[in-house]
């Protein structure tokens, strides 16, 4: 994807004065008692001993896959009145959206009604909060990028107010390994006690480092007037990581790709697994530079307890004072069609938990957002979208996750916060397949270290008897989607995690007893793969010209072909425009 020299918006962390303002941004500011929050925590209780997670799951397929229940979508009741806009999505983007355009002062004047369904109980997509004994945490990402003040993300954050909670971790406290059982601190810097192989990961820790400047960083989406080319651009996207890190390359005239050592590769194999959902040779060169060169810029990360659960709770809290009505859940989206007659979109939603009983509620929008995965809105758009462009998204890849959340009677592991977890292999792609298939999880999360920090800030004791670890543990290889629908595959999989665990830590003192409970959250397709070629290839683009003149927008991390929380930021952002522009004319 790309946009021209006036684009507003893009993925770039760090410009001009970022660091120093996002730091004095962060100074001073005191911490709120971490409290549990009732609903989460009845929804725990329920979920022990099974996957959270894609609750839902056999009902969308039968609704959007299932032929036998079609003839039934437009018997159900119809909504009488007319919506302004329809968010289909209560994930990140979807109630970026709905919070943004509830502010917006065109929505206002023109007292338009926006509102937003949702599939689940509550909203919040694969970014939820949940807490044990006071530890927040989350059952998805765990951290996100700083931005210098202006820019449209980081105000989202400060109207937010979750800067009054955030942490900054320093560079040394992410870039801890573990390699067998034994952890090695800022080992990009440090090494493992070999000079030679210290001097080797130093220099290709500052090739990456210096991607960060304004002449080097490959941005998302791209940049018409950036420093690369339109024809660079395309090359590195076609590229994959694996090839430009394993053979060299060049990245633009005059800048070669250094040799990578050894320790580093096999990081960016599990980073690539952990991030991307795939091996480093599944993922676009342009894509994953843009993602790891961010790694080495200087505390620019920052994480919050909960981890991103907390942004989309902190949405749904400003949402719901802002208008009660606008969040509609247990509404799952099955068809969306356009009334060319009327001008006017009919939003189907199954009102029931129980497809048989084939109970439809259908709102009539004059706008529709598809804050949702793209092979969803595929589905959804049947009756609007060109063959060809159905034939495309049809060969989007996605891969299948499991987030596991170890609940931990002791505080093992404090000082870590992320730590990748290695075993000096040196097999990548498919010669690594046999052995990441059986890995259980890439890397660690400590909940109780953000929790820790946070009581060192307001000055209250940090000591803590407990933690929760989050275990991050893709499942991209055929059949491991299969595997998550299988009953016995939870039990089976905690047992791997638990084991795993004991196994990683057990020197730093932790017991198999230690362990009280290790919670699954499974998402069976987790994330759109940034594979070679996807952003470059248009298919995202002409997705969104397709439907445009409907009065249907889409927004999700999927439109810049990766996962982050930036792109759903930069997306719903960029649909909010659109909408609002389109309060001014008829629909259609």
């Amino acid at each position: 994807m790309e946009c021209g020299s006036d684009c507003p918006l893009s993925r770039r962390r760090f410009l001009g004065n970022c660091l120093a303002a996002s730091a004095a941004l962060l100074l001073d500011l005191s911490l709120p008692l971490f409290t549990a929050r009732p609903a989460v925590a009845a929804v725990l209780e329920e979920e022990l001993g099974r996957f959270s997670g894609d609750l839902y799951f056999e009902q969308m397929h039968t609704e959007l896959w299932g032929q036998e229940v079609a003839a039934g979508k437009s018997a159900g009741t119809v909504d009488p009145g007319i919506v302004d806009i329809l968010i289909v999505g209560g994930g990140i983007a979807g109630l970026d959206a709905a919070y943004l355009l509830l502010q917006h002062p065109r929505v206002k004047e023109s007292g338009a009604v926006v509102r937003l369904l949702e599939t689940n109980d509550e909203p919040g997509g694969n970014a939820k909060e949940f807490a044990w004994r006071g530890i927040p945490y989350t059952n998805s990402a765990a951290y996100f990028y700083l931005f210098e003040p202006e820019h449209p993300i980081q105000k989202l954050y400060q109207s937010l107010g979750i800067l009054d909670e955030a942490i900054v971790p320093g560079k040394a406290d992410r870039e801890s390994v573990l390699i067998g059982d034994r952890v090695w601190s800022a080992v990009f810097d440090l090494g493992r006690g070999d000079p030679r192989e210290a001097d080797e990961l130093r220099r290709a820790s500052a090739f990456f480092s210096s991607l960060n400047g304004e002449d080097l960083y490959p941005e998302v989406p791209f940049q018409a007037e950036g420093p690369y080319s339109r024809e660079e651009f395309v090359r590195l996207d076609r590229t994959s990581l694996g090839q430009l890190l394993d053979r060299g390359g060049t990245l633009k005239a005059g800048v070669q790709v250094p040799s990578i050592p050894g320790l580093m590769r096999e990081f960016i194999e599990n980073y690539c697994y952990s991030s991307f959902g795939c091996a480093a040779d599944r993922v676009s060169a342009w894509q994953g530079l843009n993602w790891f060169a961010a790694e080495f810029a200087e505390d620019g990360v920052a994480v919050l307890p909960g981890g991103n659960g907390r942004i989309t709770t902190r949405l749904r809290e400003k949402i719901r004072a802002l208008d009660p009505d606008c969040l509609k859940m247990s509404l799952p989206v099955v068809d969306v069609a356009h009334d060319a007659r009327t001008g006017v979109n009919t939003v189907v939603a199954a009102a029931s938990r129980n497809p048989a009983v084939g109970s439809y509620l259908t709102y009539r929008a004059r706008q529709v957002l598809l804050a949702c995965p793209l092979f969803v809105a595929g589905r959804l758009l049947q009756s609007e979208l060109a063959s060809d462009v159905r034939s495309r998204l049809k060969g989007l890849n996605y891969s299948a996750y499991v987030v596991c959340n170890a609940l931990v009677e002791s505080p093992v592991y404090a000082d870590c916060w992320d730590t990748y977890c290695l075993d000096d292999c040196r097999l990548f792609g498919d010669s690594g397949e046999a052995f990441y298939r059986q890995k259980p999880f890439t890397d660690l999360v400590n909940a109780g270290w953000v929790v820790r920090k946070s009581l060192e800030r307001s000055g209250r004791s940090p000591d803590l008897d407990r933690t929760v670890l989050t275990a991050y543990s893709p499942h991209p290889f055929q059949g491991q989607r299969e595997e998550l629908l299988r009953d016995d595959y939870c039990e089976s999989l905690r047992g791997k995690v638990r084991r795993e665990l004991v196994r990683r830590l057990g020197p730093q003192g932790l017991k198999e007893t230690d362990v009280a409970d290790v919670r699954l959250a499974r998402w069976g397709h987790a994330m759109l793969c940034a594979n070679p070629g996807l952003i470059s290839s248009g298919i995202l683009e002409e997705l969104q010209r397709s439907v445009a003149a409907l009065g249907i927008f889409f927004a999700g991390a999927e439109l810049l072909g990766a996962p982050t929380i930036e792109n759903s930021h930069l997306t719903a952002m960029t649909a909010v425009e659109g909408l609002v522009e389109g309060l001014e004319g008829p629909p259609g």
